[in-house]
């Protein structure tokens, strides 16, 4: 039925936006700049399968309008960070496909004796494997290895699938390759690798040590009741099919490549190279050998290794979000801010990504607020320790909802197909603390060691 609760709020949403717009005194093409993004942010909510057609909608609207031309439209879409994002997830799927990252999954988890060491293993080995592939490959490996051993321990899985998804997702935040949020705030701040290890890496792992102490105290009955009994069993490690040779050159080629980018900045001076240019440079090499070596399967790669679909809505969203700032209407709301402290902003303003990121899209959220903080920034006003605690709260408050990141929706779709039923609410009472404390963590630390100096 087209009238439903769903479309009455959808529509509820654009008329309220539609009518402050225009009561604040917005021009034309500003207030139809906001409702070409509002479109999309609506119909992420509440028509999560449609936001792509929404996107584009929105931008059609745009290049009629004359609000956006097509080379605004193309500067606006961020094509180094699509561009170093496809590369990445071309280098990625081939270690995965030759085994590598399950390999390693394998032999450390084996290595687990106690119940909690199992969920010690499961917690960092997720949240290392999030930092090298990304969020949703790390689930996508671990729920399978996950699998393997909740069988030979014949115990309800779900428990153990809900810690790997918000290990990924506060892990995510330690590289720039982690997490496609590290990717857009590196090439629109200029960050390199090394940046990220140096600042979010730390604070990070402090978040998972949290974390992992959540998880004991929110499945204490879990370990009491279902895994301690179940370890008193002899358990035999399932054989698996390896290639050494396959295995041998993945991990030298990964090694090669990380090396590579932890070199970043010193390759950049080295060739006096503009920033963030070795960044894509070595991602497109390592991905150009990755297609040389796959040979005839090169083309099944492309096609399947990369989440187009998601590329399509970060192109599409990127180029509608440039539009606020063409039009002037992100200025506008900066200037509005300026009343704020400084110190009120840097309080209030990642919380405020936190939120947004766990009820829309982490991408939606960041974007929207790095064009908010550049308008900020041009009028003169310090943004620079903003940026860090935007990632954590971004990453880490994706937990808060299903809906919170893209890992998230593939656990859920994995779940159902087994038979599992987890609503919202359910979802949140897992949630909760697993992103407000060690956020919480993260920020403090931050807030030391800027304070300290060091």
């Amino acid at each position: 039925m087209f009238i439903n609760v769903k479309n009455l709020g959808f529509m509820a949403c654009i008329i309220l936006v539609s009518l402050v717009a225009i009561a604040v005194g917005l021009t034309i093409k500003q207030v139809l700049a906001i409702l070409g993004v509002v479109l999309i942010v609506v119909t992420t909510v509440f028509h999560v399968k449609y936001r792509v057609a929404a996107a584009l909608i929105a931008l059609a609207i745009m290049l009629f309008s004359g609000i956006l031309s097509v080379e605004i439209m193309i500067r606006y879409a961020s094509f180094d960070v699509i561009l170093f994002l496809i590369a990445t997830m071309i280098f990625v799927s081939f270690l995965d496909r030759k085994g590598l990252f399950t390999f390693i999954a394998m032999k450390i988890i084996s290595k687990a004796r106690k119940p909690r060491d199992i969920i010690l293993v499961i917690t960092f080995l997720s949240a290392f494997l999030a930092t090298t592939v990304g969020a949703v490959t790390a689930v996508l490996i671990m729920i399978n290895i996950v699998a393997v051993f909740a069988s030979l321990l014949d115990v309800d899985h779900l428990p153990l699938l809900i810690i790997t998804v918000f290990s990924a997702n506060i892990g995510s935040a330690a590289t720039v390759i982690g997490n496609p949020v590290g990717v857009l705030i590196a090439f629109r701040i200029g960050y390199s690798f090394m940046d990220f290890l140096f600042w979010s890496a730390p604070a990070t792992i402090l978040a998972l040590l949290v974390a992992y102490g959540l998880y004991l105290i929110q499945y204490r009955k879990y370990l009491r009741e279902t895994l301690e009994p179940a370890f008193r069993k002899a358990i035999s490690i399932p054989s698996y099919e390896i290639k050494p040779f396959d295995i041998i050159l993945s991990a030298i080629f990964f090694i090669i490549v990380v090396a590579l980018l932890i070199s970043q900045r010193e390759i950049e001076d080295l060739l006096r190279l503009k920033r963030q240019t070795a960044l894509l440079a070595i991602m497109f090499g390592a991905s150009a050998i990755a297609l040389l070596f796959s040979g005839e399967k090169a083309i099944e790669l492309v096609e399947q290794g990369v989440e187009w679909w998601t590329l399509l809505f970060f192109i599409t969203f990127f180029a509608s979000v440039g539009s606020l700032e063409y039009t002037g209407a992100i200025e506008r709301f900066a200037i509005a801010l300026e009343y704020l402290e400084e110190e009120y902003i840097f309080l209030t303003l990642p919380w405020i990504a936190g939120v947004m990121s766990a009820y829309l899209d982490n991408i939606l959220a960041v974007s929207m607020l790095l064009s908010i903080l550049e308008a900020f920034k041009s009028l003169g006003h310090d943004v620079s320790l903003l940026y860090w605690p935007i990632l954590w709260a971004s990453t880490y408050m994706g937990n808060l909802t299903p809906i919170g990141s893209s890992a998230n929706l593939v656990l859920i779709g994995v779940m159902e197909k087994e038979g599992y039923e987890i609503n919202f609410i359910e979802w949140m009472k897992h949630g909760l603390i697993v992103s407000i404390i060690p956020f919480i963590t993260a920020f403090v630390t931050y807030w030391i060691r800027v304070m300290g100096g060091f």
